[in-house]
Order: C-alpha cells, then structure tokens, then sequence
C-alpha cells in the first residue's frame, strides 16, 4: 500500500475508549484518526480515568502510532501524560490489573499529593501477543506527598519526588521526612523481587531520637549522619538494615556507664537491625572509636525500647580493657547484668559516678536491676589499682535492697563495701572501710597526697528521686606529704633557727559530714586533729566543674594550741571554738579535685580566736551550694576490727 493510496481522518468527542481490558476505562476523550498508507496514528485529547468513585485521573496529549501496519507482528508506540492526585494514582496501581505487576502496596485514604506521569509503551501488535510482546517506562514527579507506615512503619512526607518504573521494575527518590526527619530516600525494586532494596541518608539530632521513641536523654548530644541500606518487604517492613553511623560530631556522656567523648573526637558505629511489632534485634553491632571497641548484638522491646537482652563478648571502653559483659530481662522485669574480665581502666568510670551522668535522670524511671562485677584489675588513677574487684548489688522500686563489695587496693590492703542498718533510727547507709584511705584518695583522684590511714565511710544509698545523700567520713593515722602550704606551717618562717625541714605531716584522725548530690559535695564540720597541725574543713567540690572550693583554719602545735580552745567561755574568744585555737592561718584550697591549690592568709595569724573569723580568706567563696545536713548519729562508728 503506497502513502497516497489510502487516507482515513476521523475525529469524535466525548469517547469511552478501553484500551487494555483490565483497567478502567478513559471517558470524555477527544479522539482523532489519521491513517495515511500503511501508517497510522491515533491522538487522544484529554479525557478522565474513573479508578473508583469520586477518585479520578486526568489523561492528555496521548498518541499512538503504528508507523507500518505491514510487518507481523507490527511495531507500534504510544505516548500519554497522566495526572491527578495521589490517592487516586494508589487505587488505580493496586487495581486487578497492575497491582502484580507493580507490587506496591499504599493505602489511598492514608495518602496525599498529586501526581504527573509521563507513560511510553512500546509494542508489537500481533493477532495473539505474548507477554513479553510489550515495554513500558514511567517518569512521575509527585507533589507535596505524604503517606503513613509507607517506610519501616513510619510516616513519609516530601515535598517533590522522583519515581521511574518499567517491565525492570521501579525506583522512587528524593528528599523527604520519615517521621519528621530530614532524610535522602531511595526505593528501588527489580522484576521477580519480593522486596524493595531501601538507601537512605539522614542525619539523626535529639528531637529526631525522640521522636523514633530513643530518648536518651544527654547521653549524646548533637547530630549523627547515618547511612541505611537494606532490604523491606511490602508491607514495608525490615528484612535486615545495614546501618553506620558517625558518631564524630556528637558528645557521648556515659552512653555505656564510664564512656565518654567530646564532639569532634573520631568515633564510628555499624550494625545490622530487624525490626518487628514486638521487638527490636540488633545484630554485628560494632563501636570503634575514641578509646572504645565494643562488638556483640543486643535486643530491645518493640513497644518500650526497653532492653530484652544484650552479649558483648567484647567491651572495651578504653585501650586495654578486656572485660565481657552480658544482660538479660526476666519475666518480672528485673534486668540481670553481669561484668567479668581481666582489665578495666575504671577512671572514666570514676569520674562520671562522682560527677554524676549529665543524662536527664528525672525523667528516666531507674529500672530493677541484679548487678555483678567480677574484674581481676581496676585501674584508677595515679597508678592505683583495684584487685580481685568482686561486687554484687541488687535494686528495685529504685531503690538499693542489697550490697556488697570485697577487693584490695594499694599493697593488698582489703578494701571491702556493704548494706548496713544505723540502729538508732532503722536507717540504710551503704558502708565502706579500708586500711589504705591514701590509695584510694589517689585512686579515685580525690586528693594524691595523701599516704596510709584507716578509713570508714557510711552514707545514704542513691535513690531515684535523687534525694541528697548524707554521709560521715572518718580517717585515722594518716600523713600528708608534698604540700607546700602545710609543710610551710608546720616548719615555721623560712630560715628561722631550729625550723625542721618535713617530709610530710602526720595527722591522728579525721572527720567530716557531707552531703552529696549529683555532681557535687558539700563538706561541713570537717576536722583534722595531729600532733604538729590540726585544721578545720568546709566547702564544695563541684565534679561537673572539676572545681574545689575548700576553706578553714589551719591550727600549728594543735595539741598545745587547742588547750586555749578547751577552756570554757575564754577559749570562745581566745581559741575560736573548741576545733581551733589561740593562734590559726585561714586557708582557701582552690582548683581541680586531684591538685588544689592550697592559699593561706598570713594576717589572720594574728587576731587570736572569733577574731580570726572576720578576716577574708583569700580568693572568693561561693556558699550557695549548700545542701541541708543530714542527721547522722555522731556516734555511728563501727566496731572495732
């Protein structure tokens, strides 16, 4: 058939066409017929597809030729732009027709946008057609889009998508928000696949946390970048999600009980997650970074995000750490955690305890917990060491039931810590006693010039409301050696005849009340008795600030000094109270807990007594951290060992 030997033109308005059987049918349309020889084309204008009542799509600028009728089967394309909304896009892909072919699967009532689509078919016409007889491509930008659980159970919402789609399969990209969070998606699924391969990009802050119901508190602080690639299935849940995020950029603040980072400090995390309805399994989970390798799995509850259970054979949080630890949830709820090893560097560990976490704890309930430790070295600082560290503690209702501690420190001295009951009011303090106070004052970083002394310790247990904790210390037989000020007290003015050169000062007892609450300590009625010097103590210590701020009274030749104190009435005036004496030098220690900067002032040696009292020590004194005193028994001192 030559070009000119047949011409058709046809034109109708109003028409039903139906082009594939399965699918609805396009209505209204504008149809234009041109046949010229052996090739035909046929316009459609633009027309409604009804994919179910009240939910319509547009379809315009539609062509379909068949360039030579001849060939058989003939070669044939078309050409046409939908769009609509959203909704009605979902029913028409769920639809007999298309819902295998596409596979997926959105609730139109739980959608929103609009859709344009730019369809190509090709085909080749024959009297029976095969399947493979055809191909098609989609190209759709969807608009101010949003669906619920369309992505791991959670909402998403974007303000512009791409979507492709062909016989291969499809591929749906863009920026949007999971769940009001900020994040590069990427849905891709291939022909025969059961399940949507998923990347996404996103950068995880506090509200967003919060928001994935993993409130944390301070525990970090800051923005993670994270990167998601796994696979989901069509009801949009995991089948295995590969995650790694960068932990670089945030603060971590005792995230695992002793761990710490700053922001800035290089730190990395991969693990792989399944997520079901009732838990949470997380797989390979590795932390590399600042100091901390920690390898092992861990597994939360579904609705509270509460661990279930967690094993990590490795965990490390400083270099050199080679502890194990393990947990598991008991039907009761009570959480059984268990530490055992060789090495522990404990003094990140030590420092948060006294500095108390930054993590918000008044509103995280403290859960029932069965603690056990059992490391054969504890490293503190200063060199010192905790040995054969065996601790076991249990709590509920918040609250501490049971306790109990044996270890040795220094020269395998015993250093041991249990629940005991005051028996004049029925009251439950937690006790510790050692015959080596100056090991564990430099253990612990509380002050490292200390040496030898026996030591016992009694106050409250914490509590969940964090109620302040009061408390008695008492030391005896102890020496000082290294400071400066004091040895320049007890040798008396440099050059001056007879004044002995000291090594360190050697003091009989000492005592002190406290109060302690997160992160600080408040000292009162603190004395020192010796045969050469005595003092009294009060301040703060403020361990979130890393700040001393001590000051009293130091008293030389204490034992003959004091006597004018003793004398009733006239030691008011002339010895300042029964705890000082006749003569005495102010002094201010300043500065971090483990190297105070001890000041004196040497005018106040010269007003005897009460006197004393109204002369400035030096620096500044901030007294309003101050915690109401507790009401131990004076009296409360254990039995003799």
């Amino acid at each position: 058939m030559p070009d000119d030997g047949l011409s058709v033109d046809i034109e109708t308005s109003g028409t039903t066409l139906r082009p594939i059987a399965s699918l609805p049918a396009i209505r209204d349309a504008d149809v234009t017929v041109r046949i010229r020889g052996r090739a035909a084309t046929v316009n459609v204008g633009r027309g409604t597809v009804e994919v179910a009542p009240g939910r319509r799509l547009n379809v315009a600028g539609g062509v379909f030729e068949v360039p030579d009728t001849h060939p058989k089967p003939a070669p044939a394309r078309a050409n046409f732009r939908i769009d609509g909304s959203v909704p009605a896009a979902v029913v028409l892909l769920s639809g007999e027709g298309l819902r295998d072919i596409v596979g997926l699967s959105l609730d139109p009532a739980s959608t929103r946008g609009t859709i344009t689509a730019q369809v190509a078919v090709k085909l080749a016409l024959a009297q029976t057609m095969s399947d493979d007889s055809s191909s098609y491509t989609i190209n759709a930008d969807l608009t101010n889009f949003a669906a619920d659980k369309m992505l791991l159970g959670q909402r998403l919402e974007a303000s512009t998508l791409k979507a492709t789609a062909s016989g291969d399969g499809y591929q749906i990209k863009g920026d949007a928000k999971v769940n009001g969070t900020p994040a590069f998606i990427e849905l891709r699924k291939q022909k025969g696949d059961s399940d949507t391969e998923l990347r996404m990009q996103s950068v995880i802050d506090d509200a967003a946390r919060r928001r994935l119901g993993m409130d944390i508190g301070n525990a970090i602080t800051g923005a993670i970048p994270i990167k998601v690639v796994g696979r989901v299935n069509d009801d949009g849940k995991d089948e295995g999600l590969n995650v790694e995020a960068d932990l670089t950029p945030v603060k971590i603040d005792n995230l695992f009980p002793g761990w710490t980072k700053p922001a800035g400090r290089s730190a990395r995390a991969g693990y792989k997650m399944f997520k079901t309805a009732k838990s949470i399994r997380i797989d390979d989970l590795s932390i590399d970074g600042s100091g901390a390798t920690i390898r092992g799995s861990v597994e939360l509850d579904g609705s509270t995000n509460e661990i279930v259970s967690a094993n990590f054979p490795v965990f490390a949080l400083s270099d050199g750490d080679r502890v194990a630890l393990k947990a598991d949830r008991t039907s009761d709820g009570v959480l059984h955690l268990s530490m055992r090893g060789d090495i522990y560097d404990g003094r990140h560990f030590v420092k948060s305890s006294l500095a108390g976490s930054s993590t918000d704890k008044s509103r995280q309930k403290l859960v029932d917990l069965d603690l056990e430790v059992k490391v054969g070295t504890v490293a503190g600082h200063n060199g010192e060491t905790l040995r054969g560290l065996d601790l076991k503690m249990s709590r509920r209702g918040g609250h501490i039931r049971s306790f109990a501690m044996a270890s040795k420190i220094g020269r395998d001295t015993p250093f041991n810590g249990d629940l005991r009951i005051r028996s004049r009011d029925n009251h439950q303090v937690i006790y510790f006693e050692t015959d080596d106070a100056g090991a564990l004052f430099r253990f612990t970083d509380m002050y490292p010039r200390m040496y030898g002394g026996q030591m016992w310790m009694a106050m409250d247990p914490p509590t969940q409301e964090q109620s302040p904790q009061t408390g008695t210390l008492y030391i005896r037989r102890f020496a000082v050696r290294g400071e400066p000020a004091l040895d320049r007290i007890v040798s008396g003015p440099p050059n001056s005849p007879g004044a002995p050169a000291t090594s360190g000062v050697d003091f009989s007892e000492m005592r002190s009340e406290f109060t302690r609450v997160p992160g600080k300590m408040a000292i009162r009625d603190g004395i020192v008795r010796g045969p050469l010097v005595g003092a009294t103590v009060e301040g703060n210590i403020d361990y979130v600030r890393d700040d001393v701020h001590l000051r009293g009274t130091f008293v030389p030749f204490y034992g003959l000094n004091n006597m004018f104190g003793q004398i009733p009435i006239v030691g008011l005036f002339l010895g300042g109270g029964n705890k000082e004496g006749l003569l005495g030098i102010n002094y201010e220690a300043v500065g971090p807990p483990g190297a105070p900067r001890i000041t004196v002032n040497p005018v106040s040696a010269i007003a005897p007594g009460l006197l004393r009292k109204f002369v400035p020590s030096p620096g500044t004194f901030d007294p309003k951290f101050s915690p109401s005193p507790g009401a131990y028994d004076q009296n409360f001192i254990p039995p003799s060992r």
